[in-house]
């Protein structure tokens, strides 16, 4: 009889500080110490996060900052601010994307639920097909990962990203750019 031994590793790491493991100890005291000494409020503004937001602003010369509550809701404000700024409704997205809970593109087929007729959906990966979807469709955004979770962990190559990087510099020439 055939015995299979099947080996997973979990590279999630349950996207939070169990990445550290089960009660590593110093971050075990940090929170302690957090709700013994600050307050632990989870529904709402609290000092500290304006302190942390003053210092992102001073560090990456922003004005105001927003934080969110999951990437769907930060894609939903990020689309509403640059179809505000830009005019335009097209997005760029690629099969197998995932871009929060009403932002997936599994296989570029299914309906989305929000804006079905405003994506442009691409195919991962692929450079010459990108670069036309970026310029000549009256985009308003491009989302993209560096690396397809959902989509089944796929890389984006250097020419891909980089292809998108210099599309949407073509297509948006008025965006000043972080060196």
């Amino acid at each position: 009889m055939l015995k299979y031994r099947h080996s997973y590793t979990d590279f999630v790491g349950e996207l939070t500080a169990g990445l550290y493991g089960h009660l590593h100890p110093l971050i075990q005291e940090s929170l302690i110490n957090t709700v013994k000494n600050v307050g632990l409020n989870l529904g709402s503004t609290i000092a500290q996060e304006a302190v942390h937001a003053k210092l992102i602003c001073s560090r990456f010369g922003l004005d105001k900052i927003r934080f969110t509550n999951s990437s769907t809701e930060a894609n939903l404000h990020a689309l509403a601010g640059t179809r505000f700024f830009t005019g335009r409704r097209n997005v760029v997205v690629f099969r197998g994307g995932y871009h929060g809970g009403v932002f997936s593109f599994w296989d570029g087929v299914q309906e989305n639920g929000v804006d079905k007729h405003e994506w442009v959906i691409g195919k991962y990966n692929d450079v010459e097909g990108t670069k036309k979807l970026i310029e000549e469709n009256d985009v308003a955004a491009v989302l993209v990962e560096g690396m397809q979770g959902a989509g089944g962990c796929i890389s984006g190559n250097r020419e891909f990203l980089m292809q998108i990087q210099e599309s949407t510099k073509k297509v948006f020439p008025h965006v000043v750019q972080n060196p």
